[in-house]
């Protein structure tokens, strides 16, 4: 450590002084440079110079020190083999080699950086060349070390200046523990250029979301459906721990709380789809789906009390088309049934007043369509349900334009009120497909959810053109419920009651005996046992806690910083030749 006089007369007398007009002893204060040699500023500039140039000769004389490492280890090998002087053993190997050590030397990190003196001794007569600059000050020293890292900053410039601070200081901090650099001072060098990158990338974003679930992410997010970390990273273990902790004595009911707001934000993001409220309760049971069913209903019933069918040629030529591009796939008896089936309802139209168009009043329109509906959703072929769908969506079409052409104003409210019993269907049809307790109880699962979209129309589910498609892949992937057989909570409810009988037998056998500190130290343990597993559950599904680690600061790029070649370029790089 080097000392500095003080900006004051040391020598003047003190408080301290043995007596009045006494010399005092000299203060000093340490400081991490030699103020006499050279600024701090000046000491940063050649610092970083001095590293960049020092990083340019070693990337470029890297493969080339590769090589003689290689070839050096190899003597050394053979020499510990046969007994033979390593001098001997190289001297051997540089005759027998395609290219002797001597032409590999030449482009090497000392070959290179010798030829860089040489031109800037030329450029620059009188002059101090930067790539022999040691730096003075703790902030040089890592200047220095983020200015040998530059070269390979194209591998990644944040992992690069990370990993170089990182390795600067294990290496100060070896060197410091060590006496001075040596071999653990170059080993805590490259274990902070490959490591340190991701060990703050980890620090940063604890649990990394993978690519593929951030969409998810993203869709329950717009959704309004609240997820747990666990749920959000798709990380088995988290996920375990939080399911866990919903048992462990103590740990609070954050766990439950947060399951319960998931399943009310995924059944509120359904009913949202038939417009229905569902209150603070968010339960989508029976009397609710009731409810929106009577309402959808009389919103039909109203719209079709004064609005008609008209049978225009689109939707005769529409019909055609359905029936023509599917015939050949269809054999005689489903050819048949379609015919029976759409022939009664285009018998429903009513002839048109003066040779105008067929009609067919909107109250027996609904009840056509749905039938139609019906019909193709319990057909025993995929091929004759899809026609007897295409022809229920011509209907649709054509009653769209009749009402557009007739009320316009009505136009928004038919399709906003076909949307929502279009939903309300696939309602139905998921809470009619198992669903256990959780549905019993007003829960519809995304599993449901997705029975049921795919059950309606599978063409538009599989190609994401329905309203349920994105929410119910997002809820499948991200908020499944893990497998639970209780084994779990049945060995925590074990644990608890063997510890608290332990610690209670303990302790009157520790009083009884008179060793009350035993009886004290072992009623400590158990508490700590019990309480350590709790607080941990607690600190996870807070607020703080879940947030933490939930972000998505760093994606999943961020796992390989120190896996692939980076993370090794980085650690070569930062050798020291000596």
């Amino acid at each position: 450590m080097r000392l500095v006089p003080v900006d004051h007369d040391p020598f003047a007398a003190t408080p301290q002084s043995a007596g009045a007009g006494a010399p005092a002893q000299p203060r000093f204060e340490p400081v991490d440079h030699d103020p006499f040699a050279v600024s701090p500023n000046a000491d940063a500039t050649q610092s970083m110079r001095g590293g960049f140039a020092q990083g340019v000769a070693r990337w470029l004389g890297g493969p080339a020190d590769l090589a003689g490492l290689i070839a050096h280890g190899a003597d050394r090998v053979r020499s510990k083999i046969t007994g033979q002087p390593i001098e001997q053993v190289a001297a051997e190997a540089d005759a027998n080699a395609l290219v002797p050590r001597s032409s590999v030397e030449r482009f090497g990190s000392e070959a290179i950086g010798g030829a860089m003196r040489s031109n800037f001794a030329a450029s620059n007569p009188g002059q101090s060349d930067p790539i022999d600059y040691k730096p003075v000050t703790r902030v040089g020293k890592y200047l220095h070390a983020i200015g040998t890292a530059a070269p390979v900053a194209p591998t990644g410039p944040v992992s690069t200046v990370v990993g170089a601070v990182a390795g600067e200081a294990g290496a100060q901090a070896a060197e410091h523990y060590a006496g001075g650099p040596g071999v653990a001072s170059e080993a805590a060098r490259a274990a902070g250029n490959m490591f340190g990158p991701t060990a703050l990338a980890r620090t940063i974003t604890p649990v990394v979301t993978p690519r593929h679930l951030v969409r998810h992410n993203q869709v329950l997010e717009r959704e309004g459906v609240p997820i747990t970390a666990g749920q959000a990273t798709g990380n088995t273990r988290l996920r375990g721990f939080e399911s866990t902790s919903r048992d462990i004595p103590f740990a609070g009911s954050g766990a439950a709380e947060a399951a319960v707001a998931t399943d009310r934000g995924f059944n509120r993001a359904v009913a949202r789809r038939m417009d229905e409220d569902l209150g603070p309760a968010g339960m989508l049971d029976t009397p609710q789906v009731a409810h929106a069913a009577d309402r959808i209903q009389g919103q039909f019933r109203d719209l079709s009390a004064r609005n008609v069918l008209v049978a225009d040629p689109q939707l005769v030529g529409e019909l055609r088309q359905v029936r023509m591009r599917n015939d050949h796939l269809l054999d005689d008896a489903q050819r048949a049934t379609i015919d029976r089936i759409v022939g009664h309802k285009m018998g429903l139209f009513q002839p048109g007043h003066n040779n105008g168009p067929a009609w067919m009043p909107g109250e027996v329109y609904q009840a056509a369509r749905s039938d139609l509906g019906t019909a193709a959703h319990t057909a025993t072929n995929a091929r004759e349900g899809r026609v007897l769908r295409e022809m229920r969506d011509a209907l649709d079409r054509a009653m769209e334009r009749s009402i557009a052409r007739a009320n316009p104003d009505d136009i928004g409210a038919w399709g906003e009120a076909r949307r929502q019993y279009q939903a309300l269907k696939i309602v139905e049809e998921g809470l009619n497909n198992g669903g256990g307790a959780k549905a019993a109880v007003g829960f519809i699962s995304p599993h449901q959810v997705a029975v049921g979209a795919k059950a309606r129309n599978p063409e538009a589910y599989a190609r994401g053109r329905d309203e349920f498609s994105d929410l119910a892949h997002a809820g499948k992937a991200l908020i499944t419920d893990l497998p639970q057989s209780g084994t779990v909570p049945r060995m925590i409810a074990l644990h608890t009651l063997s510890s608290l009988g332990g610690a209670a037998i303990g302790a009157v056998g520790g009083y009884a005996s008179g060793d009350k500190e035993a009886a004290g130290a072992g009623i400590g343990a158990t508490t700590l046992g019990l309480l350590g597993p709790a607080l941990a559950g607690r600190a996870v599904m807070s607020g703080a806690g879940q947030r933490y680690l939930s972000n998505r600061a760093l994606g999943e790029g961020s796992n390989r910083l120190h896996r692939d070649g980076r993370g090794i370029a980085r650690a070569i790089q930062s050798r020291d030749e000596r």
